[in-house]
């Protein structure tokens, strides 16, 4: 098993040193390819799943011909049965980056397009992280209180516009959305709690969805600094031939809802460390810009303790759709035209692999 991290580990590109890993962080394009290689190891094992099901969902997606600028009427949605998960888990998979399921609290949105009842993106939160350094950094939370605080806001693991919209810029629209009270509200509705705040990290680097999104001169999206590059998706291709030879071995292996949070990252620290490797391989060192959106104007006094009071921002979703559109998507739709030539049918190419 040690031998197999390793050789993996040298074929992707990294050089392996006793105690740590390193790439060349400044190289985009072979990050990129990093991440469509776990990308692509994701999508092997759903190939089956999404043979069965695109042919049920391609028509949520649309072709340029089918969108007129002028009247997209966005409005969200929920994901509240199975059928709305799938329409979710299929457009996921169309990111660059492996798909994830997200953990703890889980909210799911399909965010569509009224006028053609198409699709034009997605949002998914979950429970935050408890130690997230770019934004512990900024607050002073009151004594015994972090836990409690910090469980008052929810991380944004994926969102993102779907084609031909996110030609049209819907990636901004998404954004300004998880800023919304309705988004708002249906989280509190559901939980029965507060929602102050959420935080994000782009996917490569700087990130050009969030990097100066305002809404006139609200800041929606503040860049609080850098995350240090820890995760598993770098050893994902070798993830369940590793967790097959790590039970022979008799390396303890957590599966199901007892295995916490992150039971990929806790298994893979126990095979590491049963192997004789480092932990420190975890650390992949593509560090990703990491964002705040607040939903409350008090938050630095909230967190100290100084308000005990939440003062909530009150941005409608109506009001950031037509900002959106008027500063962002009526004049890309004009300026380039590659939007109307998508045809839906290319979605087919991206999701099924090894087509003759």
């Amino acid at each position: 098993m040690r031998s197999i991290i390793i050789e993996h580990l040298v074929n992707i590109g990294y050089k392996v040193f006793a105690d740590r890993i390193e790439i060349d962080v400044d190289n985009k394009k072979f990050i990129r390819e990093l991440h469509r290689s776990a990308r692509e190891s994701e999508l092997r094992k759903m190939q089956s799943w999404i043979k069965n099901c695109l042919p049920i969902y391609l028509e949520y997606f649309a072709d340029g011909a089918e969108i007129d600028p002028h009247k997209v009427e966005p409005y969200i949605l929920c994901v509240s049965n199975k059928h709305e998960e799938g329409l979710f888990k299929m457009a996921r998979l169309l990111w660059s980056l492996p798909y994830t399921r997200g953990f703890g609290r889980r909210m799911k949105f399909l965010v569509l397009d009224n006028h053609n009842r198409k699709l034009i993106g997605i949002i998914g939160i979950q429970s935050p992280p408890l130690d997230f350094p770019p934004r512990d950094k900024m607050f002073s939370y009151k004594e015994g209180c972090k836990t409690y605080l910090v469980n008052k806001t929810v991380d944004i693991y994926t969102l993102g516009a779907v084609p031909p919209y996110n030609m049209l810029i819907g990636g901004k629209l998404l954004a300004l959305l998880a800023a919304s009270k309705e988004l708002r509200e249906l989280y509190m509705n559901k939980y029965n709690d507060d929602l102050v705040a959420m935080t994000t990290t782009s996917a490569f680097g700087r990130s050009s969805l969030y990097n100066r999104l305002k809404y006139k001169d609200i800041l929606i999206a503040e860049p609080i600094g850098y995350t240090v590059g820890y995760g598993t998706f770098h050893l994902d291709a070798i993830y369940d031939k590793a967790v097959e030879i790590a039970i022979q071995l008799g390396v303890p292996i957590a599966n199901g809802f007892r295995a916490g949070p992150k039971p990929k990252w806790s298994n893979w620290v126990r095979i590491l460390n049963g192997v004789g490797l480092p932990s420190q391989y975890l650390k992949h060192n593509i560090s990703r810009e990491a964002f705040l959106i607040r939903h409350i104007e008090n938050l630095e006094n909230y967190f100290s303790g100084l308000d005990t009071t939440p003062k909530y921002r009150h941005l409608y979703f109506q009001e950031l759709v037509s900002w959106w559109k008027n500063r962002w998507m009526l004049p890309r739709s004009t300026r380039q035209t590659e939007w109307q030539k998508w045809k839906k049918e290319k979605i087919i190419n991206q999701l099924i692999l090894n087509q003759n």
